[in-house]
């Protein structure tokens, strides 16, 4: 190894442990500390691993989860699924969410159909949506007699159909622009479906495509 090549590595070295340097001192002081996945866990040096515990997106989904009997029905009886994600991170797109339920759950209560549904949520929390901030969300409604399922769409992804019969997936394909956004016509889009025996309907959020 030649000098220059020596003092290249070594002046990479003292730029990354300086770069990384507040993070060593707040994890040396630390007694506990939480990552969202197992592979970010192991990117830590092995003496700091014992004291990191995983929890999925820093919530303990063992203590903290969706009430088995807790269920959105529309009026005409069909039962709603619904799934979105506010664009940035922290207090504020929390609380933009937190309204949005609260309005999918007043308009649930007289309106049935979820074009008109995600319609409605657009137009009442776009003026709360600030610096370029949208919402992608999908709303579908499932009969549960004939298992025929309707849906709207708005830019949220992933959302598929896998049909048994043929072993595919098909997508629930975006039926609008994500809330935030100009309604701008995205052309015509399948919004029904029928369920067969065996099928699934695969419904994540952006957590799912981004680990």
């Amino acid at each position: 190894m030649n000098i220059d090549s020596s003092l290249t590595q070594n002046l990479m070295a003292s730029r990354l442990l300086m770069k990384n340097a507040i993070s060593l001192i707040q994890h040396d002081a630390a007694d506990a500390a939480l990552s969202p996945t197992h592979w970010q866990a192991d990117t830590y040096p092995a003496h700091m691993r014992e004291r990191i515990t995983v929890v999925h997106d820093g919530i303990d989904t063992e203590a903290i989860q969706p009430h088995s009997s807790a269920c959105l029905r529309l009026p005409d009886g069909r039962t709603c699924f619904a799934l979105g994600d506010v664009s940035g991170h922290g207090l504020g797109p929390s609380l933009i969410m937190a309204s949005v339920r609260a309005m999918l759950h007043v308009a649930a209560r007289t309106v049935a159909e979820p074009d008109r549904i995600v319609s409605l949520l657009a137009e009442t929390i776009s003026p709360d949506l600030k610096q370029s901030q949208f919402i992608s969300f999908l709303l579908v409604a499932l009969d549960p007699a004939t298992h025929k399922v309707t849906f709207a769409n708005a830019g949220h992804a992933p959302a598929l159909h896998y049909e048994h019969a043929t072993g595919e997936f098909h997508r629930l394909e975006a039926t609008r622009l994500p809330l935030g956004f100009p309604g701008i016509n995205v052309g015509r889009v399948k919004t029904e479906l029928q369920l067969a025996p065996n099928d699934l309907l695969v419904l994540g959020t952006d957590g799912v495509v981004e680990v």
